[in-house]
């Protein structure tokens, strides 16, 4: 998926939906952090990692999070277990220190900073979230990669016929 990079953060608008939580039960299999996006909330966020990372000053942005729906949790098969989902987001970034990685919630929003170059590991895990699916980005705490949110239409597609 191609992402487009920002020249001013300061311009970035969200479109789509992200889903952030932290389980709260099971976490010896389940530490850390959690996420999920449909396809624009992909290309959204990511597109803001990217500019991020090549910011060469301190810069964040507040990203609206949606909280995870059954189909989201169902992803990560952690039975049924309790979460926390913040209802917004804070990206900062740390230009004076590449490597800068945090999650930290006050129990309503949550601070994630990131440096330059994990503001790009993050960018690509959210540009391609199914190339990441079970499995972790960042340090302690980890950001674990459950997709794509499929569309939940009801419609049944159009019968396919072949040409004889």
């Amino acid at each position: 998926m191609a992402v487009r990079s920002f020249r001013d953060i300061g311009t970035w608008k969200q479109s789509g939906r992200l889903f952030f939580w932290r389980f709260t039960e099971n976490v010896r299999d389940y530490p850390g952090w959690n996420f999920m996006l449909d396809p624009a909330g992909s290309k959204s966020v990511a597109g803001l990692l990217l500019a991020m990372s090549k910011s060469s000053e301190d810069c964040a942005r507040i990203v609206q999070v949606s909280h995870p729906t059954t189909e989201v949790l169902r992803a990560a098969n952690n039975r049924g277990a309790g979460c926390f989902a913040p209802t917004k987001l804070s990206i900062e970034l740390d230009a004076g220190d590449a490597d800068t990685w945090s999650l930290d919630d006050d129990g309503v929003a949550l601070q994630w900073r990131l440096g330059a170059h994990t503001a790009a590991l993050a960018a690509d895990a959210f540009a391609n979230p199914l190339k990441y699916f079970d499995s972790t980005i960042g340090a302690k705490p980890a950001l674990w990669s459950w997709g794509l949110l499929k569309s939940t239409s009801t419609r049944k597609p159009p019968e396919r016929t072949r040409g004889r």
